[in-house]
């Protein structure tokens, strides 16, 4: 599956996205856009992307495979799945998030993948697990790839 491997596809990707997101470039390895309409300080539902290899916070150097083997086996969540398909490697899970302002606690749907040796992982995090196909397929289109 073709995905954007660097900086200006990234950044042509989001720019494709419906424009009912609030899209920020936090730095040139950083992209999210969010959609929110429920009022919380969480969004409904995310996209990120992020060059991982600068060592920012993750290891100097990582790919999308080290991340991917990372999320796929940490603790402090639920792993619902993992696996390798059409050249991707990918992870859904679930976790608990916090809301800032009310101490709300709200269960977060959360897939991320990349290609092994690319240095960008994608991610979506959404707070139904309905709405996981919605934001993919915002995603895929914003990519040229199409809908799921």
């Amino acid at each position: 599956m073709p995905l954007p491997g660097d900086q200006d596809g990234v950044r042509a990707a989001f720019e494709g996205l419906p424009r009912d997101a609030t899209s920020e470039e936090r730095d040139p390895t950083r992209y999210a856009a969010y959609y929110r309409q429920s009022g919380s300080s969480l969004p409904d539902a995310q996209i990120i992307a992020m060059d991982v290899a600068n060592g920012d916070f993750f290891p100097a150097g990582s790919i999308a495979s080290d991340i991917i083997a990372i999320f796929a086996t940490c603790a402090d969540w639920t792993v619902m799945g993992t696996g390798t398909e059409e050249g991707l490697a990918w992870v859904e899970y679930n976790t608990t998030a916090t809301d800032a302002a009310s101490g709300a606690s709200q269960l977060m749907y959360i897939v991320q993948w990349g290609h092994p040796e690319s240095s960008w992982v994608f991610g979506v995090q959404v707070e139904d697990p309905g709405q996981l196909i919605a934001v993919l397929d915002a995603f895929l289109v914003a990519v040229r790839i199409g809908p799921l």
